[in-house]
């Protein structure tokens, strides 16, 4: 709005946004004025004198040239004061209780030879979106999540449109370019936070959200963000069929994946194959995103999920694509296991979740841990490990007549080299606490068993769940014990290496690659006395790995500059068996080590499919 006087320039009426925010003694004074844009942080309990001194200083060195306010003669003359309709406010009165709503601050300044006014209409706390929070580059068909940073406004009423548009070369900062929507639909939802799903062939390449905060009536400024949308192509691999003939209704997809938690990824290593865009939070949840909807399995089992990621992304975006989830955090760490499951298909009979750690202690599992109850750095490793596993019992909503029932089964075991010993006795509390799972639900019903084992396939552990025993002479027993010693440090020193983070590089630190602790235990077992050696193990289960375990010696799930190997697995059995699986990702498809553009962990998922018997 403006006004004109008869003695000076025309008299300029703009709003001036006061705000101070929850919790916080800083008030902060926004105006725009002839282009410039002002924002002041004043405390809230300092003098409005100095805050009026302030402003004018702050007119006059983005109004006038510096050459010009260093001449005497031509120096600019600015004052600022506040007034409650024709009262003039003291300089004394304090900031929080000057600046309220409907008063108003007078500029006046000299330039050229002519005086210049200016009027603010002073709005106090006015609904506010400081910031979005959401990726800056996504992908045809993710879900986009975005929220906004909002103050004073009613959360129902904040308005949300996104819309796209098309630019041949993308500036770094797309705020200085005039976007036009390349279609005329410009969607609107409500909210504090929304999720959107991109479209496969989304009409542009920039999509553009914006954030309008509302209270009653009355209507905030809005801000936008951009999205580069940026479509990624996964390998294609064709199934390898296992069982020619099955019942489709009773057909099981399933994925294993760890996904690499972001508490475990450092930006900081610079002498890496990994650009560090590629290791930012949004771009790999965004990612990961994008490969499970890609498969689109029935069970997704994932590993390594942050806590904040699990709820505040995946499970909200996951929903979009008709999956429910439940989450298992491990003790003490920020991050855990989570299952997901097509809700059209199933439904969640119930669940449990076994931590390892307390497991020591349990009736149920006594006979496997005793032997290692002797105040030895085993036994204060098996109370440290902050493992956990996952019971989901899920039912075919499409078998009505004749229940159908499956135990999906998904945990993350302890990754130190040294330590075979503690992942078989923690691989057969599991299978315990499936048996007593199925006494109490039905012994028949089928169970899939996924995760990050961190054991190759001639392991013990796999050897365990493949046979169903495992014998208490068997060498990794004492490979477990041994590698105290061989190590040659505090055992619970090696903990802390499970929370500090990956680097780009994809090697945790602290931790050793995993042949390391193997050949030079083995070189040392022939002298292991009697004592050293473990249980004798056993499951009931016959079970199945849904991958050749022939073919995993020269593939991969995990490479990284440290350690390729094969370590993630899905085991099937009790009734079901294995109708097909995804190949493995070729090594040379994987360049020099993963996370990469393309691939956001620094492992790979396993997808295969099963079938009643």
């Amino acid at each position: 709005m403006v006004q004109r006087n008869r003695d000076c320039k025309p008299i300029c009426i703009i709003m001036l946004q006061a705000r101070r925010l929850v919790g916080q003694n800083t008030i902060v004074l926004c105006f725009e004025l002839h282009g410039k844009r002002f924002s002041l942080n004043r405390e809230a309990n300092a003098l409005l004198g100095a805050t009026l001194s302030r402003i004018e200083k702050s007119v006059e060195k983005k109004l006038f040239p510096a050459q010009q306010r260093k001449q005497r003669e031509n120096k600019p003359e600015i004052s600022a004061f506040l007034a409650a309709g024709k009262e003039i406010l003291s300089h004394d009165i304090l900031n929080d209780e000057a600046w309220i709503s409907g008063r108003h601050l007078h500029l006046a300044w000299t330039r050229e030879g002519a005086q210049e006014k200016a009027t603010m209409i002073v709005e106090r706390d006015a609904p506010t979106v400081l910031s979005i929070k959401t990726c800056s580059s996504s992908f045809p068909g993710a879900v986009l999540v975005a929220s906004g940073d909002l103050h004073f406004h009613d959360s129902h009423k904040t308005i949300w449109k996104y819309w796209f548009t098309n630019m041949e070369s993308v500036p770094v900062d797309l705020s200085t370019v005039e976007l036009v929507p390349c279609s005329e639909t410009i969607e609107e939802l409500c909210g504090d936070s929304i999720s959107i799903q991109i479209p496969l062939n989304p009409p542009g390449n920039i999509m553009v959200v914006e954030c309008q905060p509302v209270r009653e009536d009355h209507i905030g400024e809005t801000k936008m963000a951009y999205i580069r949308i940026e479509p990624i192509v996964f390998p294609t691999r064709p199934w390898v069929k296992r069982k020619l003939s099955y019942e489709k209704d009773l057909d099981i997809s399933i994925m294993s994946y760890n996904i690499l938690a972001n508490v475990y990824v450092s930006r900081d290593d610079t002498e890496t194959h990994t650009d560090p865009k590629y290791l930012r939070r949004n771009y790999r949840e965004q990612l990961i995103l994008q490969e499970l909807a890609a498969y689109g399995t029935d069970v997704i089992c994932m590993q390594e999920v942050d806590d904040s990621s699990y709820f505040n992304f995946y499970k909200r975006c996951l929903q979009k694509f008709r999956y429910s989830g439940v989450f298992a955090a491990k003790m003490e760490l920020q991050e855990g296991c989570a299952t997901f499951f097509n809700e059209d298909k199933f439904e969640n009979l119930g669940g449990s979740i076994l931590v390892l750690k307390e497991a020591c202690d349990l009736p149920d599992y006594k006979d496997l841990f005793d032997p290692f109850m002797n105040g030895s750095k085993t036994e204060e490793a098996f109370r440290k490990v902050n493992t956990v596993a996952q019971f989901t019992l899920l039912g075919f909503r499409n078998s009505q007549e004749t229940p159908r029932r499956v135990l999906i089964i998904n945990t993350h075991l302890y990754y130190h080299p040294g330590a075979p010993h503690v992942r078989a006795v923690h691989t057969a509390a599991i299978l315990r606490k499936a048996v007593l799972i199925l006494q109490k639900h039905g012994k028949d019903i089928p169970l899939v068993f996924c995760g990050d084992f961190n054991s190759t396939p001639e392991t013990g552990v796999i050897e365990f769940l493949v046979r169903g025993s495992l014998s208490e002479t068997h060498p990794e027993w004492a490979i477990g014990h041994q590698s105290e010693e061989l190590r040659n440090d505090n055992t619970m020193e090696s903990f802390k290496a499970q929370q500090e983070p990956i680097t780009a590089s994809g090697q945790r630190q602290g931790n050793l690659p995993l042949e390391w602790s193997m050949d030079h235990a083995r070189k040392g077992i022939a002298d292991v006395s009697h004592d050293l050696l473990g249980p004798q193990l056993h499951h009931p289960f016959k079970l199945f790995t849904t991958h050749d375990l022939d073919t995993m010696t020269d593939n991969c799930t995990t490479f990284t500059e440290t350690f390729t190997g094969w370590l993630d697995y899905i085991f099937a059995g009790n009734g079901v068996t294995v109708r097909e699986s995804l190949p493995p990702i070729p090594k040379e498809l994987l360049g020099k080590g993963i996370p990469t553009s393309q691939f956001p962990s620094d492992h790979l998922p396993v997808v295969a499919r099963v079938t009643f018997d």
